[in-house]
């Protein structure tokens, strides 16, 4: 376990975010960030400050990783909503999840895995994403939502290029195309978990 963020201990929004994952990787709220003491999230409100910044450890330029997480959308803000980006938003230099036309894409800036189901505002979904490294496509990369293993297409199967040491949630890395939902129990792990 690389980075693990949760609001489940907390009673107000912190200055900074805890990473519970004990490698003092601590994100920094913006102030468009607030705490849900309902469900124990992380609120975003869509804006360029709506976002928790931090950092990562994952090493090389193609990373078998796992993203796990929580999250609710609101509203639709735009035509690409960034729940979190892992690197730098250049083509082929991030791991991401975005939302685009109610879909899920686990995507590298350029290049996506794009999920069977349509989401729709104001439910939870837990979802889990897989990569294998090197060709970013439904064969290396695979998606769970509220637990099951989702049926997805790729795009054109390019590269995955990790840059930066930067993960953020609610946003892309350049504070662009936000999210407005909750997020609890994030986590970022440097292998490719199974069922």
């Amino acid at each position: 376990l690389e980075v693990y963020y949760d609001a489940k201990d907390l009673t107000a929004m912190p200055a900074t975010v805890t990473d519970l994952a004990g490698g003092n990787q601590n994100g920094t709220p913006g102030t468009g960030v607030t705490f849900d003491s309902t469900y124990k999230a992380f609120n975003f409100d869509g804006t360029a400050n709506g976002k928790i910044v931090g950092t990562h450890n994952l090493s090389g330029t193609s990373p078998t990783h796992t993203i796990s997480i929580w999250f609710k959308r609101t509203v639709v803000v735009g035509s690409y909503d960034y729940v979190l980006a892992v690197g730098t938003s250049t083509t082929g230099q991030n791991s991401a999840i975005v939302i685009n036309n109610d879909q899920i894409w686990f995507s590298i800036y350029g290049d996506e895995v794009i999920s069977s189901i349509k989401i729709v505002n104001d439910v939870w979904y837990h979802l889990t994403v897989t990569s294998n490294g090197g060709i970013w496509n439904s064969t290396n990369c695979k998606m769970y939502i509220n637990g099951g293993l989702t049926s997805t297409t790729s795009g054109g199967g390019g590269t995955f290029n990790l840059t930066g040491t930067q993960f953020t949630l609610g946003t892309n890395s350049l504070g662009a195309e936000a999210f407005n939902g909750s997020i609890a129990n994030f986590r970022l792990y440097s292998k490719a978990l199974n069922a």
